[in-house]
């Protein structure tokens, strides 16, 4: 299948951010799932069965539909973070990938010397087919607190927010969620999801992480669907 990248076009600048970009995972490892990496993302059946096809007469093809390797190579191609909060990568025939972010603060609070700035941190994909039908999606956020002169994390929001959703069939629940420590100064917002087909194929899985730092600043980083981990 012929894919179309789009060129990231901002680069992390934050020298909080690139020092914590060598600071590991929480999670080591992928989730199980029940499809190897060259499965297409739904059956051809049911994507020629959406109203919206069968009213247009389009018809799809097994060839025409991304495997998981493709929409994780597409997620690996992103460059989501506070510089470049949304991006779209076209994988042709109407399938797209999405991701985004953003960072909302609130009035910040004074503690005698202290300046508190509150945050709220957040991050999404989805995958979506022609028409922006959602096939599934994934999303994380929770607020938090900093110190405005050390920049060290006061406060996090536990639990943390997280969903996912499907489409066309898929049933999307979280399997997993948690904000996790990396130093004084930056935090992950980590998910994992299932997807459950209701017809054919199988489950899949989903992953996503979001860092944010007391500088105000987050980048989205290894997500992934299926059995594939970059």
């Amino acid at each position: 299948m012929k894919k179309y990248f789009s060129k990231a076009t901002k680069v992390l600048t934050t020298a909080a951010l690139m020092s914590s970009i060598a600071v590991g995972s929480a999670f080591a490892a992928a989730p199980q799932t029940d499809n190897p990496k060259t499965a297409p993302i739904i059956s051809v059946e049911e994507l020629n069965n959406v109203p919206i096809n069968k009213k247009l007469k389009k018809v799809y093809t097994a060839d025409q539909i991304p495997t998981v390797a493709e929409v994780n190579e597409a997620l690996q191609n992103m460059n989501i973070s506070s510089e470049n909060p949304h991006q779209i990568i076209d994988l042709g025939n109407g399938f797209t990938v999405e991701a985004g972010g953003f960072n909302t603060a609130t009035p910040s609070d004074k503690i005698e010397a202290q300046v508190i700035q509150n945050q709220t941190a957040s991050g999404y994909f989805r995958v979506n087919a022609a028409f922006n039908i959602l096939l599934y999606d994934i999303s994380v956020s929770a607020s938090y607190t900093y110190d405005d002169k050390t920049n060290e994390i006061k406060s996090v929001q536990n639990p943390i927010s997280a969903n996912a959703e499907g489409g066309i069939g898929w049933v999307g629940e979280i399997t997993q969620k948690t904000a996790y420590k990396i130093d004084n100064k930056a935090w992950d917002l980590i998910a994992d999801s299932k997807y459950s087909y209701v017809k054919l194929i199988g489950n899949y899985t989903g992953h996503i992480e979001v860092r944010f730092t007391g500088t105000g600043n987050w980048y989205m980083k290894n997500t992934w669907i299926g059995d594939v981990h970059y």
